[in-house]
């Protein structure tokens, strides 16, 4: 198995930085004044060693002061991925 989780993480970066936001971290440095997004914990799921086709998630937490809170959840929000691309092929969930 290949393990997607650093190109997912590099991708969820590139998506968010893409949307305007210079606030994106995995790691907040000490003393940075709000807003942040933290990209989290990834979890990768396959159903066997060799497959090469995963189910991924990535927890993405923003954190700001009210009411810039709601501006920013309003920045991320359309960013979710309903779906994954795989091979040319189409999968949406929910």
């Amino acid at each position: 198995m290949r393990d997607p989780s650093l190109p997912l993480q590099k991708a969820v970066f590139a998506a968010l930085t893409g949307a305007g936001l210079d606030c994106v971290y995995h790691t907040v440095p000490p003393k940075t004044p709000l807003p942040w997004v933290v990209i989290g914990e990834d979890q990768v799921l396959a159903e066997n060693e060799s497959a090469e086709m995963y189910e991924c998630f990535v927890t993405v937490s923003a954190f700001a002061r009210k009411p810039d809170h709601k501006a920013l959840a309003a920045t991320i929000w359309p960013l979710c991925i309903v779906g994954t691309q795989i091979h040319g092929r189409h999968r949406r969930q929910g």
